[in-house]
């Protein structure tokens, strides 16, 4: 089937008479791969008859295969979607869903859904909440926890599979000859991702041999991302090139992280990749991020110069369409670009609100954090909100733990700074060793050293801590008996590190962040 027959398709399928079941205001969504009909209750998504390269539908039995790929792949994460593959029987000029005789094509039957509850929407309307980025991190930290390993011999996760995708986009934007784009920009990033890749090639080695090439969903965008029934719902997975859903889990992540960096919602990106990382542990990924971080731009970049070519010449979307491939373009040349990186300590007892700070801090200055209380339960086993029954200096809270809870946030630390990263630490800092040791750190990898010192009335004190054990949902297990032993422990700034600090009275609201680092 050509293109052309099969917009006549399309056309006839936007009569009520095509469907066995009642219709509403049907209407016509279009991509650059696939046509999606809205008939009221349901939605028919038909791929489009064409071969781009990176995505070969150009028969009717290729787009029946992966009708059924994009079914089985998406009931893993949106099962409540994703019904079932149905016929298109008839003619183009008078189809039938589900009908008798002749198959002339496919389309995947869903569950329609408004697009008001898709992220994009709820970006655009600013009504995306902290609580709904917080559990997307949640839901895809459990997603990729238990998608399926790649194997080690398999060819996915090395050299072939990470860095063609990258370079393909190039080729591309390329081949579209009548788009007019910067050449020397495009070099310039192609010859970055073939450097940077070359040169972290031991790093993405060890990321395959770690478990971290997965079955992904592979498109985790912001517009294939729903809070629906009041669940974060993830659709659209990508289904028609293995090789771009069996992935880097972090090539996942970047991929949300850009679109949200794009709509100038660094804060939410931050607080999206900060909560994932909390949840995984998987710092490590953070020396490949901006590797991932060019990719998926260009990606977009790609899409949008492709789509700039399939409407008509110099209409409202194409301008549209290219200004935002001009978007993407500066937006990947950025993130090669790295900048003085910081190493910030919070230093304070249990209650003066380091948490709440360091959370503020991250989201404004675009940071890693790392917690003292979740590394320390991760190295015994725990979850974050699990409760470990330790008492004070034993198991968990002995000095021997304590001491490698602080060497365990130095060692994760330590690559994130030295791949161009600011990092915050979480943490007491209540004995001047570990903030000399921080400083250590900070000064062996040119990092601008800063200690976030935070006070509040003993009061003050006692009625977080209790808050916070009544909430249950902390990591901190501190309770009043801690506090009393940290006010006798405690080892005040010296005048060595006042050049460092920064006095935070956590009981006055914090107004500008970005003025006071």
């Amino acid at each position: 089937m050509t293109e052309k027959i099969a917009n006549k398709l399309i056309t006839a399928l936007l009569d009520k008479s095509a469907y066995d079941h009642s219709t509403y205001k049907i209407t016509l969504l279009e991509t650059h791969i696939s046509w999606v009909i809205l008939t009221g209750e349901f939605a028919y998504k038909i791929k489009k008859p064409v071969n781009l390269g990176f995505l070969d539908f150009s028969t009717v039995e290729k787009r029946h295969f992966y009708c059924n790929e994009e079914l089985r792949l998406n009931s893993r994460l949106a099962p409540q979607l994703y019904l079932a593959v149905v016929t298109i029987n008839g003619s183009k000029q008078k189809p039938y869903i589900n009908g008798d005789g002749k198959v002339i094509e496919y389309a995947v039957k869903m569950r329609q859904f408004s697009q008001q509850t898709q992220f994009d929407r709820l970006l655009e309307n600013n009504k995306l909440t902290e609580m709904q980025i917080d559990s997307l991190a949640s839901t895809v930290a459990k997603f990729h926890s238990e998608a399926e390993i790649a194997d080690k011999q398999s060819e996915y996760g090395n050299s072939e599979t990470i860095l063609t995708p990258a370079i393909e986009n190039f080729t591309q934007i390329k081949k579209q000859h009548d788009f007019i784009c910067d050449i020397d920009q495009l070099k310039q990033l192609e010859d970055w991702s073939y450097n940077y890749y070359y040169s972290h090639k031991n790093t993405f080695f060890h990321r395959k041999n770690n478990n971290y090439i997965r079955e992904c969903h592979g498109d985790m965008h912001l517009r294939n991302i729903a809070y629906w029934q009041d669940e974060i719902v993830i659709f659209d997975c990508l289904e028609f090139d293995d090789k771009l859903r069996w992935i880097d889990v972090i090539s996942e992540i970047a991929f949300s992280v850009m679109d949200l960096d794009e709509r100038n919602k660094q804060h939410l990106a931050w607080r999206f990749l900060n909560a994932y990382l909390e949840y995984t542990g998987d710092y490590s990924a953070i020396t490949v991020f901006r590797f991932y971080l060019v990719y998926r731009a260009m990606v977009r970049a790609k899409i949008n110069c492709i789509q700039s070519q399939q409407i008509h010449a110099d209409s409202l979307l194409q301008h549209k369409l290219i200004q935002n491939y001009n978007n993407y373009i500066n937006l990947a040349l950025n993130y090669t670009k790295t900048k003085q990186t910081k190493l910030i300590i919070t230093h304070g007892l249990s209650g003066t609100g380091k948490t709440t700070l360091s959370q503020k801090v991250l989201e404004k200055k675009s940071l890693i954090r790392l917690r003292a209380d979740i590394e320390r339960k991760r190295l015994f086993g725990l979850d974050a909100l699990s409760f470990s029954n330790s008492n004070l200096n034993s198991n968990l809270y002995s000095k021997v733990a304590t001491d490698k809870t602080y060497q365990q946030l130095f060692k994760f630390a330590k690559p994130i700074l030295q791949n161009g990263w600011s990092v915050i630490i979480d943490a007491s800092f209540l004995d001047v060793k570990y903030r000399q040791q921080a400083l250590l750190l900070a000064e062996q990898n040119n990092a601008q050293f800063i200690i976030l010192d935070c006070h509040a009335s003993k009061a003050k004190l006692q009625q977080r801590i209790t808050t916070r054990l009544a909430s249950k949902i902390d990591a901190s297990e501190a309770c009043h008996t801690v506090l009393e032993q940290q006010i006798k422990d405690y080892q005040p700034i010296t005048t060595k590190e006042h050049k460092y600090t920064i006095q935070i009275n956590t009981e006055h609201p914090l107004k500008d962040i970005q003025f006071l680092i």
